[in-house]
């Protein structure tokens, strides 16, 4: 479990329609964002009009820094995909092979494999972030 020193939380909304091959973003459509500041991934949550979850969209990167009100971070590639009944989609899979075979140092590589794994295993246990799946 994350104490709260350990984690950024960003609420959001969409405003406009956007659609992706996994999801389909309405006006009113709203996300709550978690930045754990030692991991290397962070979670949105994406929840309807309704306040009712959709889906949550995982992605790898580097732990975030903070600089006053602006909260940056490394899109390390590699996504996942949870719908609001637990099915998975991998996304962007054979772009991070290439990625972490050209550009990413294998010890950073393996650390945030590592963290991804602890993720997976939080969504597996449904725990923290993946309380909201069925």
């Amino acid at each position: 479990m994350l104490a709260e020193e350990d984690l950024i939380v960003v609420k959001g909304s969409f405003t406009k329609e956007h659609k992706t091959p996994y999801h389909h973003f309405l006006p009113g459509d709203k996300t709550m964002e978690y930045y754990p500041l030692d991991a290397w991934y962070n979670v949105c949550e994406i929840y309807g009009k309704e306040d009712t979850v959709q889906g949550i969209y995982c992605n790898l990167a580097a732990p975030p820094e903070r600089e006053g009100p602006v909260l940056t971070f490394v899109d390390l590639v590699l996504d996942l995909y949870v719908f609001a009944d637990g099915e998975k989609v991998l996304l962007d899979e054979k772009e991070f092979e290439t990625f972490k075979k050209e550009q990413l140092p294998k010890d950073i590589a393996k650390e945030a494999l590592d963290s991804w794994e602890e993720m997976l295993t939080l969504l597996r246990s449904r725990e923290t972030f993946f309380s909201s799946l069925k």
